[in-house]
């Protein structure tokens, strides 16, 4: 019960930051928060587990995460500690650490605000996990897999989807996006159908 109250006031926080200071991004937050991005974190931590048998604590880089609120689910169900966050936007920044409130006393979280193409040589390189579920808003994933992280990532996961609008790198289908992630050990592929869109996993080695 304690922990379910530190929870709620991360999200309070978070959301007291949001009305306060970035009032223009409320509805930006409020879609983080939607069911559909619960089922898609859930779907995604337990693919994983499937194909990752042991329990071991892994680090790990995480891209583009937008509103992280509910990345508490895979840090808990994937058992990521030393994990470094790599964002764009400087107000997504700002409520995610209030959001990671409850997670900061147990784990270690850090957060940059870089371009991680045009900056990767300011990157933490070594990982045991990268992860960019936001693939559509960004280049193709081989060149964030091959050339801003090291031989010493262990496993990738990427994800996107088929969503058209605003987005730069969509794919039609699961075999295309698995074609454009260059992954030579696909551990998992596959899609799940949320509304009006669907969304694509790919988790793999380099």
């Amino acid at each position: 019960m304690f922990e379910l109250v530190k929870i709620n006031d991360s999200l309070i926080s978070g959301f007291y930051d949001i009305r306060t200071n970035y009032p223009h991004r409320l509805e930006d937050f409020f879609k983080s928060l939607e069911n559909d991005q619960f089922k898609a974190r859930a779907w995604i931590a337990d693919e994983f587990n499937r194909c990752v048998k042991d329990k071991k604590t892994r680090s790990a880089n995480i891209i583009g995460s937008g509103f992280a609120f509910y990345d508490d689910l895979l840090i808990r169900t994937m058992n990521l500690d030393l994990i470094t966050y790599y964002e764009y936007d400087p107000e997504v920044i700002q409520v995610n650490w209030k959001l990671f409130k409850h997670l900061r006393h147990k784990i270690i979280i850090d957060q940059q605000c870089m371009d991680i193409i045009h900056d990767r040589k300011f990157i933490r390189l070594a990982a045991d996990v990268v992860i960019n579920l936001s693939c559509e808003c960004m280049f193709d994933s081989k060149i964030l897999v091959h050339k801003a992280w090291d031989k010493d990532t262990i496993f990738c996961m990427l994800g996107s989807n088929s969503f058209k609008k605003g987005n730069i790198n969509v794919h039609s289908n699961i075999d295309e996006f698995i074609e454009s992630t260059a992954l030579k050990d696909i551990l998992y592929s596959g899609e799940l159908r949320l509304r009006d869109e669907m969304k694509y996993l790919v988790i793999g080695k380099k």
